[in-house]
């Protein structure tokens, strides 16, 4: 295969293959898991002189956009050439290879209407990032592609005979190419574009184990691995009750101290059995302590700055959205000045990302828990529930696999506004799996370079989880594990300062958050649906962040101010029986005064670090 600017062969090519590219330290050695016939992310690089994809000019671009489609042609080539190696324990052919009797028939379609100069290749056609390609490639091309590998091989050599090097190579080239390739599009799900991760190439193929070897050998392949599947961090509890509110508070002395532009505050009576809004109340005071014979109740309202994530984009990556669950929570304040986007961008599968014209297509149907990525998208900028309850909402339903993931972060890359967006991802790998992925790491560099913030969750492991993980494991993201808020005992309040039985933990998690959320009804405040995880601290968290962002709008906050102002706010070493090694810090949206209601409005503490 030609290799736009390297001059690697292609097939019908008479060229030598240059030695392999050096693979950039970024990048582990190759590493295959060794099951038979699986998906494969592949990393194509076309040079390491390359920098970031998106920092190319467009003329490199496409040239790295047909050269990584051609290489495509040679697996997509390879997988045919070896479907015996497909074959299941039973002896029969794997069916996802049924694709193969249909492009083959399209390919000799092609290549009867051509004439013996002409070559039939696939365009492999794709939603995530869609670019067009030369019907037809002829010698003057060739010799562009050529004259580029030249250019990137100049070694240190004299630049004379370099020159007189290349011209000999473009005269002997000329004679021998003389094949012109036509390209037909075609959706394959055997082989398939993800997204450009810094610079490099990522595509998705379904491999045996023998073409796995042969892929690994192939001009500008620098890395595959077998592609992993995450799960959601959440468990699921569901209880009715009643409560009804209350009001008690000093707003002059809360934003005396949080120098808020303005303040809001939802006002919620405190239910010690269901412990509703606790997610939100929690997060808005300083430590509670109990007090023995106390005629003092817990101050479970909920205390805002009024900008509330306002024009600030919360990027939900999860199983989808279904806004019926409770309407109330997605409001979108339509002709106020609060007006704000709740949108479904796209559903991602198999790697491709599809746009979604209707709300009630916004599910990933093949999940069993479709719910979850709507109860994350309330806990996070619910009305009711939520946290920044005037912040915009894009959805991302998006399957487990990590391409799929790796998609979704691409399509951020490419629609979001730096600075003033917010990412949540509250899922991560497999009980007991490593699936860390260096391509969804250097994905997230990218984000983060562009001044993207993204938060994640621990995950439910109870233990440790910071090492092979496909999240945690990632520098530039904000780890949160899950205090106990789903009960309480003799201390009242004071109980759900301990880490959550499912909480993982760890010296890479960032901050603890309420684990539990209540989704409760506007008015008669009825509990629809009680869930817990980590799923839901890291919602939280991604909620504050937004306040935080909307409320300091003068600020261009990066993924390392960001993290540095969420520690700065947070009540340190409050956590109980906590992991030594795991960073003793609860979350905090910068009121720190603790009110406990009684018949009169009494201000009993403030909280200090």
């Amino acid at each position: 295969m030609i290799n736009c600017h390297t001059g690697m062969p292609t097939i019908g090519d008479v060229l030598s293959i240059p030695e392999e590219l050096e693979t950039k330290t970024y990048l582990p050695e190759f590493n295959t898991d060794g099951a038979e016939n699986n998906y494969y992310l592949i990393s194509i690089r076309r040079s390491s002189n390359d920098k970031e994809y998106d920092k190319e000019s467009v003329s490199t671009q496409i040239a790295i956009n047909e050269m990584v489609n051609d290489i495509m042609n040679d697996i997509y080539e390879i997988i045919e050439n070896h479907k015996e190696t497909y074959a299941l324990k039973d002896g029969s052919i794997d069916e996802k290879l049924n694709e193969l009797e249909v492009s083959s028939k399209l390919k000799k379609r092609g290549n009867n209407e051509k004439n013996n100069s002409k070559i039939m290749k696939f365009h492999f056609a794709s939603n995530n990032r869609p670019f067009k390609i030369n019907k037809k490639n002829n010698n003057n091309n060739n010799n562009k592609k050529n004259n580029n590998n030249n250019n990137n091989n100049n070694n240190n050599n004299n630049n004379n005979n370099n020159n007189n090097n290349n011209n000999n190579i473009f005269k002997t080239n000329n004679k021998k190419i003389q094949n012109i390739v036509e390209y037909t599009p075609i959706k394959s799900e055997l082989v398939k574009f993800i997204c450009p991760v810094l610079n490099y190439y990522v595509i998705r193929a379904y491999l045996s184990d023998e073409v796995v070897k042969i892929i690994k050998k192939l001009p500008n392949v620098i890395h595959c691995k077998i592609s992993k599947r995450t799960v959601a961090f959440r468990s699921i509890n569901t209880m009715e009750n009643n409560i009804s509110s209350n009001k008690y508070y000093n707003s002059e002395d809360i934003l005396n101290e949080t120098k808020w532009k303005g303040l809001e505050i939802q006002e919620n009576q405190f239910n010690n059995e269901t412990l509703a809004y606790s997610h939100l109340s929690l997060i808005s005071q300083g430590q509670y302590k109990y007090t023995e014979n106390s005629n003092y109740t817990y101050d479970n309202n909920y205390y805002f700055p009024s900008t509330a994530g306002k024009g600030i984009d919360l990027y939900v990556i999860d199983s989808g959205l279904n806004i019926n669950l409770h309407e109330a929570d997605f409001d979108t304040y339509k002709n106020t000045p609060d007006e704000r986007i709740i949108t479904c961008d796209g559903r991602i599968e198999n790697g491709e990302f599809n746009p979604v014209y209707k709300m009630e297509d916004c599910l990933i149907e093949s999940l069993d828990d479709d719910e979850h990525g709507t109860l994350v998208s309330i806990a996070a900028i619910g009305k009711i529930n939520g946290v920044a309850k005037k912040a915009n909402l894009h959805m991302l339903a998006t399957d487990y696999g990590d391409s799929d993931d790796l998609t979704a972060l691409d399509y951020i890359k490419q629609h979001a506004t730096p600075h003033k967006t917010v990412v949540n991802i509250s899922r991560g790998c497999e009980y007991g799996v490593e699936c860390y992925s260096q391509s969804i790491q250097n994905k997230i560099t990218e984000l983060i370079n562009y001044g993207i913030i993204i938060i994640v969750s621990a995950g439910n492991t109870y233990e440790s989880n910071c090492i092979g993980q496909i999240y945690t494991s990632c520098e530039g993201v904000i780890p949160i594990g899950a205090i106990s808020n789903n009960y309480i005992y003799d201390l009242g309040m004071e109980d759900v300062y301990e880490p959550a039985i499912y909480t993982s933990y760890g010296e890479c998690v960032d901050l603890f958050a309420p684990g539990t959320i209540r989704v409760s009804r506007e008015g008669n405040n009825e509990i629809l649906e009680m869930v817990s995880g980590t799923s839901f601290s890291s919602a939280i968290t991604a909620g504050v962040v937004a306040t935080i962002m909307s409320e300091n709008s003068n600020i261009d906050y990066t993924f390392y101010l960001m993290k540095e102002k969420l520690i700065d706010l947070s009540l340190k070493d409050v956590i109980r029986d906590l992991d030594e090694n795991t960073p003793n810090r609860f979350l905090n949206n910068g009121k720190k005064i603790v009110y406990q209601s009684s018949k009169s409005d009494v201000l009993l503490d403030e909280f200090s670090d």
